[in-house]
């Protein structure tokens, strides 16, 4: 459905280590999504609206009026509405009182609009909106594990970050009985960031040869992974320059200037620099950032960062400095966010059962065994991936 975080809460802490293994319907009660329902103090509240083709262009719109205005083109009457950003402030054009549910989307450009303007502040964008990525501000993986070992002021240049996903859609229940709602998507991950360039980086003695660079990209580029926008691999190295194989289109031709480029921020990249910089701690920092990072991928301890985001975003609302988010709209029309979804919730996706992936065993694989759903079974079975997993092994779908 999406790719928000997806938790099994059905074993954990000390019940995993009973190896008492919980039913498939139990399971699934205790499913939850990274998903925070979209909370409105009121039914009604009032919006513009003009003829688009007596006006500007959207674009064009949102640019004169972007500050105080947003704006979204309604299919439905081939109308631009509009919805004021703040309290005090009347729509554009043609004003009406409508219903909350029938104008969501409009909603959504507004609270989308007013949490980019907010992170923008303090983070690091990397895509404006579908979804708004941006990086942490405080998560500074890396930094942290090189303070531990003892290292001095660490260059923020190169790190490892919290990334934060956030995306508002318009979600239909399963259940016909119940309206769409408007829910906010969250996910967390993690970015390396190498903000040297490659000039300093050859001083320091690391090789970009093979390697990939570029340019930041701006606001309005795509770089929906990282914040830079790839030229090209390096190929070889002329002086202050560099040149270039598997130009990309961007590129205005295959040489660059090694003073204006960074390297690709890959994995085996941060090692290297890492390396070149603290030689001593790097072994030890990698180590930490292994075990530091498990939480922001996968588990209990994600859905929990997730949640707690969510109490930070509606903790922020009800704050009254400059600083604080706000989601209240030129009517009086506020915003906030629900718990996380669950399955007690009947807004919650139906759950579709498919067939248990076959155990491949061996050391091509040649060795199958399927899943059996019996106590005995799901217990031989749990047993059997401790053990694997103590030897190194790992179960894998076909």
């Amino acid at each position: 459905m999406t790719n928000a975080a997806i938790n099994n809460r059905a074993v954990t802490g000390s019940a995993a280590a009973d190896l008492q293994p919980q039913s498939y319907s139990d399971a699934v009660s205790l499913l939850s999504l990274g998903i925070a329902p979209v909370v409105f103090s009121s039914e009604t509240f009032h919006i513009g609206r003009l003829d688009s083709e007596q006006h500007e262009p959207i674009k064009e719109l949102r640019r004169q009026n972007g500050k105080t205005h947003a704006f979204r083109f309604d299919s439905r009457n081939d109308k631009i509405a509009n919805i004021a950003m703040g309290p005090g402030i009347e729509p554009m054009w043609d004003v009406s009182e409508v219903r909350v549910g029938e104008n969501l989307l409009l909603l959504a450009e507004a609270i989308e609009h007013q949490l980019r303007r907010w992170f923008f502040r303090s983070r690091t964008i990397l895509r404006q909106s579908r979804p708004l990525i941006c990086l942490g501000r405080r998560d500074r993986l890396l930094s942290n594990a090189l303070e531990q070992l003892g290292v001095q002021n660490p260059d923020r240049r190169l790190d490892v970050v919290a990334k934060w996903s956030f995306d508002l859609r318009l979600l239909v229940p399963a259940d016909p009985d119940y309206p769409p709602w408007l829910g906010l998507i969250a996910d967390v991950g993690t970015a390396n960031v190498i903000d040297i360039t490659v000039s300093e980086l050859i001083r320091l003695g690391v090789n970009p040869l093979g390697h990939y660079v570029g340019l930041l990209a701006g606001l309005d580029e795509p770089a929906p992974a990282s914040h830079l926008r790839l030229l090209g691999q390096v190929a070889e190295v002329e002086g202050d320059c560099l040149v270039l194989d598997d130009v990309r289109g961007d590129a205005a031709s295959n040489r660059v200037a090694a003073a204006e480029v960074f390297i690709e921020a890959r994995p085996e990249n941060l090692e290297a620099v890492l390396r070149a910089l603290y030689p001593r701690a790097a072994a030890d920092a990698l180590a930490k950032l292994r075990r530091t990072r498990a939480p922001y991928l996968s588990g209990d301890r994600k859905l929990d960062k997730i949640r707690a985001t969510i109490e930070n975003l509606n903790r922020s609302l009800g704050n009254t400095d400059k600083k604080a988010l706000r989601l209240t709209f030129g009517d009086g029309l506020s915003a906030s966010f629900g718990a996380l979804l669950d399955q007690s919730d009947p807004r919650f996706p139906r759950m579709i059962e498919t067939t248990r992936p076959a155990m491949l065993f061996g050391p091509s694989g040649h060795d199958q065994a399927s899943q059996s759903r019996s106590p005995k079974s799901e217990v031989a079975l749990y047993a059997v991936l401790r053990a694997l997993a103590a030897a190194h092994w790992r179960p894998v779908s076909p």
